[in-house]
């Protein structure tokens, strides 16, 4: 029971270590030159940070993706699916945007911003997901 525990831990803080590194990277001022003078940074990067873990999750699941290491196989499940993906995606963050997005820009730019991560986020994971077949 330890091991699946320590699996599940550090694979969450890899994933939340990621997605604060991309965070920083969307705020810094990296995409720039295609955002509206970054005031939906925070939001893109929730955005990027979810659909990244939506792939990642459909490439485990499919298998295009494993780790190489000694570890058991069901250690290697947790550390990416309940630890690595759940790190990096971030429900309380995609809440956290629907509110700001309503309260500064409206409810059709709330919508379009839901819509999107979650059409795209399940898309890609049923897109990856079906390569199993």
């Amino acid at each position: 029971m330890i091991g699946e525990w320590a699996a599940v831990a550090a694979g969450g803080a890899l994933g939340a270590l990621l997605r604060a590194s991309l965070i920083h990277w969307v705020a810094s001022g990296v995409i720039r030159g295609w955002s509206p003078g970054l005031r939906f940074a925070p939001c893109l990067a929730t955005l990027a940070a979810n659909i990244s873990g939506c792939a990642l999750l459909g490439l485990w699941v499919a298998g295009l993706v494993s780790l190489h290491a000694r570890v058991p196989t069901d250690w290697a499940d947790l550390f990416v699916t309940t630890g690595l993906c759940s790190g990096i995606t971030t429900f309380s963050a995609l809440c956290a945007d629907l509110a700001w997005l309503r309260r500064d820009h409206g409810v059709p730019i709330m919508l379009a911003y839901l819509a999107a991560t979650l059409v795209v986020g399940a898309g890609i994971f049923n897109l990856l997901f079906a390569t199993m077949r």
